[in-house]
């Protein structure tokens, strides 16, 4: 038996469908040209048991469907299609930003965590800033971290050769002990992350960059979401603003490496690492790369990683065209495409077919009616 569960992109949480077959082989979530974002091992289900998944705010995907083999016989459909859009849609890497595209309740449950768990309170975190003449947005990306709910960090400036007043800037703040200034000559934003990376000592590592600003709960909300799920590596949405006023947009989805192979969705503001679980071969830049590193970096990280997306936008990225970033004169046009194809089939050539999903769907667990 085929079996299709239609889901409303309106609906959030928890979604219970009945099921009718006795034995399912393998199941996932997929979009309906039958190109799976998630696959996972056999299960045997019972008539009249209870199949429960997470779906926190569907419509980040797009309209998905829960999707089993294709199989000759009949078809049986739960929710309501009809009141879905009649044309599915792909993978969208940005969409309008709203309000209730926010995981709430998670939001309240990693509050609450953070408050009972003393030990996520008194996890150390490093965080890597590169910068290179940044000096007249650096200070909203440093205030930012000082305003942190979650004190216990250690900061990393990683002055990557500039010219202007950074230095200046910096020596305001290095009173603060727990706030490092790296100068250094100018090498590129993969080289000055090294530099961060291989002078942090904490077990977590998280990373910002000087045109941008985390809200104040972003470490204690992502520390206790990485504690909670057992997680190595987590990421939350990053909330995109332009040049225009009223102009936001989110970037975040839930985790699929190999859909992230196919296109970055997430963005290194939003990431948080576990040490220990990732190793350092693998938690260091390519210098030989000018552009698209954070996107390499991410790929070779999460790829063997329990990892999982946060679903509240905790990152203000600023995406407008008034400030040139490190990278942003590189790689621009054909060139680009050719180090995203290479990049694609660097990562491909090792993982294979293989993917890894979010932690949070791979453990949707099956229940008892």
């Amino acid at each position: 038996m085929t079996l299709e569960v239609w889901i409303n992109g309106e609906l959030d949480g928890f979604c219970d469908c009945s099921l009718a077959s006795d034995v399912v082989a393998s199941w996932g979530l997929g979009d309906h040209s039958g190109r799976y974002a998630f696959l996972y091992s056999s299960q045997k289900l019972s008539a009249g048991r209870l199949l429960r998944f997470v779906v926190h705010d569907a419509c980040l995907f797009g309209e998905w469907s829960l999707l089993l083999p294709r199989q000759t016989g009949a078809v049986t459909t739960y929710g309501s299609p009809g009141s879905m859009a009649s044309r599915l849609g792909s993978f969208e890497r940005y969409k309008s930003f709203r309000s209730l595209s926010n995981d709430v309740r998670m939001k309240i449950a990693l509050q609450r965590y953070y408050l009972s768990s003393k030990a996520v309170r008194s996890t150390s975190i490093d965080i890597i800033l590169p910068t290179y003449n940044r000096a007249g947005v650096l200070r909203a990306a440093i205030e930012s971290v000082l305003r942190q709910v979650h004190q216990c960090w250690h900061l990393y400036i990683c002055d990557d050769g500039s010219s202007d007043n950074t230095a200046d800037l910096c020596s305001c703040y290095v009173r603060d002990s727990r706030i490092h200034y790296l100068p250094m000559p100018h090498r590129g934003v993969s080289a000055a992350r090294n530099a961060g990376l291989s002078r942090s000592r904490s077990g977590y590592v998280a990373f910002l960059d000087s045109d941008n600003t985390w809200s104040p709960e972003y470490l204690s909300l992502m520390l206790s979401f990485l504690s909670k799920q057992s997680l190595d590596c987590g990421f939350c949405a990053a909330l995109l603003t332009g040049d225009c006023d009223g102009d936001k947009v989110w970037l975040g989805n839930f985790f699929s490496w190999r859909s992230c192979l196919e296109v970055n969705y997430i963005d290194l503001n939003c990431f948080v690492f576990r040490r220990a679980s990732v190793g350092l071969k693998r938690a260091s830049f390519d210098e030989s790369l000018r552009r698209f590193v954070d996107w390499d970096f991410i790929l070779a990280i999460t790829k063997e990683s329990r990892t999982a997306f946060l679903c509240c936008a905790l990152v203000n990225y600023y995406n407008g065209d008034q400030l040139d970033r490190i990278t942003s004169l590189e790689y621009r046009g054909a060139r680009g495409s050719d180090v995203m194809d290479a990049i694609r089939a660097k990562h491909y050539q090792l993982a294979g077919m293989c993917d890894n999903v979010d932690a949070q769907i791979a453990c949707a667990s099956i229940d008892s009616g």
